[in-house]
């Protein structure tokens, strides 16, 4: 490899820095990083630079792989000629840590030390030092605690300029516990590539590692920022799996502060095949086809700043949007597939109850839809409507309403009034004006819909027996508690001839109606229903299931009655949900989340119309 002395200009977004570390196993943590490595050097076309950065000073090896062989200064002489430069400054009496490390920056000049790997690529490499006679002894020398106790800023700043410059960095981290591993991984890197074998040792490593990072940045608020951990299973048999996946679900729970978490998506997309790593004899060659997948999936998620235990689906439409956006122009032929995509993406949202993420996904397709179609074209009508469910869900109450009947008086006009879609605005509005205190107009609206789905449909259609538990529901909200009896136990009776007494439209019914019966002083027969459903759920589901938290919460309830607390369960007992994320713990008809640990990635791509860097 040729030297060149560094020479890029600034990017327009600021990169990412990912740590790849493994416990045990160096030989393939250097193959995955330098395999991902190429494969984001050949993203946008090959023009965002891509840095790799041996810090294995025990064991370095990244310059071999890439075919090196010069012997040149690298990470080890920065970092010591840097220390060297703190102690001669605090001699002479220099105390702000910050202009400290800016001046140090700028007069050690890191750019030297990096090299570009070839003119053919955007690959540039910092390696771990001079591989001379005396390496081992200097890099053992290297005080890594007390060069960050020295001057805490100094990597920050270093971080802050890398990312400045490089699209991606990759961090290539030794083995274990090394000194020079804590002080990185704490300060560096936003993500971590966790390579690890299915074996207790190195498990307990991966968590020790996980472990450190978190109480790092917990304890020091100047360093704290996102961390987003994805474990990669190394030559993992797929027996293997049922071990190790509950492990790292409950490992990502404690650090993360969240419950449910489930990583049936990941593992099922990204898991490295056990001949993999040998398959090429060129590591900078593709090798095992299967590898390579794994990688890109791998990368899916690591380009669209997810967390591990978002699905794949949601991964795979992210990216369709972010696609959508690097469409150069502002007409239909780029707006509409946005809209589609987004609309698609905010459908999948609203289906996991996570309205939060679906507005802006449903607002900006509706103002596409609008602008290239018309406001009155179906397709716009059809997103509008679920743009208001959305509005509703999130409490935005008065331009849900303003949506509602914008919508309801196009179908009207053109599809007619008992048409499907106009059926569905009109209870869409009357709901929204339950919401706003206006129960007259309220169930008067909804009694309309209720009525045309019995003419139209018959009394005991999936779609009849869905609008009379939302009119039930209303009942019950409004205090109409013999009425919402009544109107609960005849869909009670009609999910059971249709659906089945197992079926979860049933047990949702048979929530409801117990919440209702507890209010109507009937405690006896409600906690006899209660107990019926969290029997069928605990042998359908399991004990962890989200239906059956649900099903023990309504139970406790039972036993701990609550102000609100069978209110709530209504709320909920119509519309069961997963427990996205692990978000949702219903206890005595209470929503519980309890975020304290490490924070996620901002979940703020969707909504940015920054260009794309990744593809």
């Amino acid at each position: 490899m040729e030297a060149h002395r560094l020479a890029l200009s600034a990017l327009p977004h600021a990169g990412d820095i990912t740590s790849f570390y493994a416990y045990e196993g160096g030989a393939a943590r250097s193959m995955v990083l330098l395999q991902c490595a190429q494969l984001l050097a050949a993203r946008a076309n090959g023009t965002l630079p891509v840095l790799l950065v041996d810090a294995d000073t025990r064991a370095p090896g990244l310059h071999q792989l890439l075919g090196c062989r010069d012997e040149r200064p690298g990470l080890l002489e920065w970092l010591t000629h840097c220390h060297e430069l703190i102690r001669a400054r605090r001699r002479h009496g220099h105390q702000d840590d910050a202009a400290l490390a800016r001046q140090v920056l700028d007069v050690s000049d890191w750019r030297q030390y990096v090299d570009r790997v070839d003119e053919g690529s955007s690959l540039y490499l910092l390696r771990a030092g001079r591989l001379d006679d005396s390496f081992h002894a200097r890099a053992a020398a290297l005080d890594w605690a007390g060069l960050f106790q020295a001057c805490p800023p100094l990597l920050q700043l270093w971080a802050e300029e890398l990312c400045s410059v490089f699209g991606h960095v990759l961090l290539d981290l030794p083995l274990g516990r090394a000194d020079g591993l804590a002080v990185l991984q704490a300060v560096l890197p936003r993500k971590c590539v966790a390579l690890f074998t299915p074996n207790r040792r190195s498990l307990q490593g991966l968590a020790a590692m996980v472990e450190r990072t978190k109480s790092f940045r917990i304890f020091n608020e100047d360093f704290a920022q996102p961390f987003v951990l994805y474990p990669l299973p190394l030559a993992a048999a797929p027996q293997d799996r049922a071990r190790f996946q509950p492990e790292l679900e409950q490992l990502m729970e404690r650090i993360y502060g969240w419950s449910g978490i489930s990583l049936d998506s990941w593992f099922d997309e990204v898991s490295l095949p056990p001949s993999a790593l040998l398959a090429s004899d060129d590591p900078r060659q593709p090798g095992d086809p299967l590898l390579r997948r794994a990688l890109q999936q791998l990368l899916a998620w690591h380009a669209g700043d997810h967390m591990a235990w978002d699905a794949f689906a949601e991964v795979q439409l992210v990216r369709a949007v972010r696609q959508a956006r690097a469409v150069p122009g502002t007409g239909p032929e780029a707006g509409l597939p946005l809209a589609a995509a987004l609309e698609a993406l905010g459908a999948y949202y609203w289906r996991r109850a996570d309205e939060l993420q679906a507005l802006p996904c449903l607002s900006e397709a509706t103002a596409l839809r609008a602008r290239h179609l018309g406001e009155t074209h179906a397709q716009t009508l059809a997103v509008r409507l679920q743009l208001a469910a959305a509005q509703r869900a999130h409490g935005r109450l008065a331009e849900a309403r303003r949506a509602f009947e914008q919508v309801l008086g196009a179908y009207t006009g053109s599809l007619g009034v008992d048409h499907a879609e106009t059926l569905a605005a009109r209870a869409g509005l009357a709901q929204t004006l339950a919401d706003l205190g206006d129960w007259t107009a309220a169930l008067a609206l909804h009694e309309q819909v209720l009525g045309a789905h019995e003419r139209l449909d018959g009394p005991e259609h999936v779609r009849t027996l869905a609008v009379l538990a939302e009119h039930a529901g209303l009942r019950a909200r409004h205090g109409e508690l013999g009425r919402a009896r009544m109107l609960y136990e005849r869909l009670l009776e009609g999910r059971q001839r249709v659906l089945g007494s197992e079926h979860r439209d049933t047990l949702d019914s048979t929530l409801a109606l117990a919440a209702v019966l507890a209010r109507c002083d009937e405690p006896v027969m409600a906690r006899q229903l209660r107990e019926q459903v969290l029997d069928i759920c605990l042998r359908r589901d399991g004990p962890q299931a989200p239906s059956t938290r649900i099903a023990r919460a309504a139970l406790a309830a039972s036993a701990r009655p609550a102000p609100g607390a069978d209110e709530a369960v209504i709320c909920v007992a119509e519309q069961l949900v997963p427990a996205s994320n692990g978000i949702l713990e219903l206890e005595a008809g209470q929503g519980v989340a309890a975020p304290a640990g490490l924070d996620p990635l901002p979940r703020e791509r969707l909504a940015s119309t920054a260009p794309l860097t990744d593809s």
